[in-house]
Formats: C-alpha cells, sequence, structure tokens
C-alpha cells in the first residue's frame, strides 16, 4: 500500500510567503471614546482597545498610560461591573462583562499571541478572504456531496455511510493508508485553527466535517503498514482525547490485528 499522493496534493496548505501577510499593518491608536461617563472606566476600555490591537507599539504606550491611573483595577473592575449592571438589569452578565477588567497584561500576552497565528494565516493565505474562501479540497468535498441533505438530527451533518460513499467514488478524496487519514484529519485541524484567530470559532463546514470523519472512519479498516504506523495511530488517539468515538474500539482491532510485521 503506498500513500494516495494526489490526495496529499490536494489536502496541503499554501506554502508560507514571507512577504504575504500585507493584511497586518500597524493600525492608528483607537480615539478615546465616552461609554460609561466614568472618566476613570471609559480610559481603562481605551486602553484595553489599544492593547487588542495586538501591535507592540500601541501595547507598550497603553502599559505606560496605565500606570498613571492611581485607582485600584480591583475597584474600577467592581465600578464598571456595577455599571453593566444598571445597563442590563442582569448581575451574571455584569459579574461576566467585568471579568478582567483592567488586566492589561494578561490581555496584551493574548493579543500578541492572537496577532502571530495571524500573521501565520495570512502568510499562508495573502488575505482574509481568500483565507476564508472554500479551499481546493473543500470545494472538492463540497462537489462530492453535492445534493446529499444534511441531518437535522445530527444538527445539519451529513449521513456518515452516505458521505462516506461519496468519497470513495473520487481518488483525490481518498486515504490509501492510515498515514493518509492521519495527512486529511490533520490538514482540517490545521485550517480551522488558522482561521479562528480572525472571528468566533464556530463549527466547521459540514462538508469539511464530513470528510475529517471519513478519514477517522477509515483507520478502523485500512491495516497499519508497520508497528510503527500502528503506534503514530495510536498515539494521535491519545493525543486527541478520540476515546468517546464508537469508531475507536474497531480502530484498536484494526491496530492490533492487521498483519503488520
Amino acid at each position: 500500500m503506498q500513500d494516495n499522493q494526489a490526495f496529499r496534493a490536494l489536502f496541503s496548505l499554501p506554502p508560507i510567503q514571507a512577504s504575504g501577510s500585507t493584511a497586518l499593518i500597524v493600525p492608528e491608536m483607537p480615539t478615546p471614546k465616552v461609554i460609561t461617563g466614568d472618566r476613570e472606566l471609559d480610559a481603562v476600555l481605551w486602553l484595553q482597545e489599544c492593547v487588542a490591537t495586538g501591535h507592540q507599539l500601541l501595547i507598550d504606550k497603553a502599559l505606560e498610560a496605565a500606570k498613571k491611573i492611581t485607582t485600584p483595577m480591583k475597584t474600577l473592575g467592581a465600578r464598571y461591573g456595577q455599571y453593566l449592571a444598571r445597563q442590563h438589569g442582569n448581575s451574571f452578565i455584569a459579574a461576566l462583562g467585568s471579568m478582567g477588567f483592567g488586566q492589561l497584561e494578561e490581555q496584551a500576552k493574548g493579543a500578541i499571541e492572537k496577532k502571530q497565528k495571524q500573521h501565520v494565516a495570512l502568510s499562508r493565505f495573502g488575505t482574509v478572504e481568500a483565507l476564508f474562501n472554500d479551499t481546493p479540497a473543500e470545494a472538492a468535498c463540497k462537489k462530492a456531496l453535492h445534493r446529499l441533505k444534511c441531518n437535522k438530527s445530527t444538527h445539519y451533518l451529513y449521513d456518515a455511510e452516505q458521505a462516506s460513499a461519496r468519497f470513495a467514488k473520487r481518488p483525490e478524496l481518498q486515504p490509501c493508508t492510515l498515514a493518509d487519514c492521519l495527512y486529511g484529519q490533520a490538514y482540517w485541524d490545521e485550517l480551522y485553527k488558522l482561521r479562528c484567530p480572525f472571528g468566533e470559532c464556530g463549527d466547521p463546514p459540514s462538508y469539511g466535517q464530513a470528510h475529517d470523519d471519513h478519514c477517522f472512519s477509515l483507520m478502523a479498516t485500512i491495516a497499519p503498514r508497520s508497528k510503527n504506523e500502528a503506534l503514530t495511530v495510536f498515539e494521535y488517539m491519545e493525543e486527541h482525547d478520540v476515546v468517546g468515538r464508537t469508531e475507536v474500539p474497531s480502530i484498536l482491532r484494526n491496530l492490533i490485528s492487521g498483519g503488520w510485521a
């Protein structure tokens, strides 16, 4: 059994281009706004907005400006929670909205990490629009599942058997080895991670999820070629905590009795 090179070519991300992330430029410093009417609270909200840009220059200026605020951030956080409670009439929303208020250094770490991830994504795709357009692999999966209806009872996912039958008819969508199965799943996982820093991480497209599941289910039927390949699949299952999935017992039996030397 040989790896499916057509499959691997289709399920490959664009290469990283050193000058590809042209969408990432240093933004202008956000304009201060009157939001609460409390000068100290509005100042902290503005500093948080500066930190959220993820750009070190603006973050440094925000952290330096924060030193001029003499009221403890804990006190200001309580005041902001009271403001939210008055606005929404809901103590839970107030507690949630004021959580981490003024913790600029922690927010800076998260913002910088997010910006770095955005940089990696745009270095591959160039623009946010290109990042969220269907990749060739997504387009191929969508075409393979054309006119196959999603199941309302499973949160609008495709029937697994029907989807797998469609994918099996297209050689470029069909893993031939366990290594191919892991390769396909890694593609979907990485594509999801690249898109997440640009917005809410919702569920992946149903056609992508169907193919990801297809790759996973085939690990129960494709025999391992070697002890190392079987161990790699086992380690993948441990790392991704998939023990609750229904295919796992069959996959484990396949790894043990697959006939590898």
